[in-house]
This record gives C-alpha cells, sequence and structure tokens, in this order.
C-alpha cells in the first residue's frame, strides 16, 4: 500500500475529511478536526488520535511520530503522509 503525500493545510485535510454532517458540537465539526489535526502535525505532538463524523460517519486516524506524521481514513483504507513545510 501506497502513501499519498499532503501538505499539513487546513484546506487540504478537509478535502481529505470530504463530507461530513453537521454538528452540534464543535469538536465533532469537520473544520474544527482540520484545524486539530494540522495543529498536531505542525507541534509535532506525538500520539495517536481518532477523529469520527458523525454517528456513523467516517472514520479517521492520525498518528504522530519522531520519523513522520500519517492520516489513515479507515473506511476507504488510505494512507495519507504529511510531508514537512
Amino acid at each position: 500500500m501506497g502513501f499519498t503525500r499532503i501538505r499539513p493545510s487546513v484546506s487540504r485535510v478537509r478535502e481529505v475529511l470530504g463530507r461530513w454532517p453537521r454538528a452540534a458540537v464543535k469538536e465533532e465539526s469537520a473544520g474544527w478536526t482540520a484545524e486539530d489535526i494540522v495543529r498536531r502535525v505542525r507541534n509535532r505532538i506525538q500520539g495517536s488520535q481518532i477523529y469520527q463524523g458523525g454517528k456513523n460517519g467516517a472514520v479517521f486516524e492520525l498518528l504522530v511520530l519522531e520519523e513522520g506524521a500519517w492520516l489513515l481514513d479507515i473506511e476507504r483504507q488510505r494512507v495519507y503522509l504529511f510531508t514537512r513545510e
């Protein structure tokens, strides 16, 4: 399986996340999620974080390590590698 390289920008991450249903809670919105992902990647906050779009929506996992950062699209089985800015 290959990686798709992406820049850590909010607009690019929003494209990867796709359409999410409107969220009643800010922390579940696509905009907040994209901003959180970019913040964690740019600041190299190591760890793993799961994001879910709505009750039955898409599931993404962000993995940030010393070696790099990856965003895994669990539903579509795609892996995105963040490039250094």
